[in-house]
């Protein structure tokens, strides 16, 4: 496994005032889109390319807290990776 982070979500409670920043910061573009009923403004990713991708997420299960983002893992079996050795 080469990438063995998948995606992570940063919470927000301002999602344009989010995006402002994060392209002000990182001198790119944030993709605006709805998923699940969620408002999300993606960051840019190349396909084929090392690097995971990621996403600003405003919605009632995405509290921005001190405890950071949501990051999530590529495994290839869920069950066997929440079983410790």
């Amino acid at each position: 496994m080469t990438n063995p982070v998948y995606r992570f979500e940063i919470p927000v409670t301002d999602l344009n005032r989010a995006v402002r920043y994060y392209e002000f910061v990182l001198g790119t573009t944030l993709e605006k889109r709805t998923v699940d009923g969620c408002a999300m403004a993606f960051f840019p990713r190349a396909d084929g390319l090392p690097g995971a991708s990621g996403a600003l997420a405003k919605g009632d299960v995405y509290v921005p807290m001190k405890a950071g983002a949501i990051v999530y893992f590529d495994v290839d079996d869920i069950d066997a990776a929440l079983v410790l050795p």
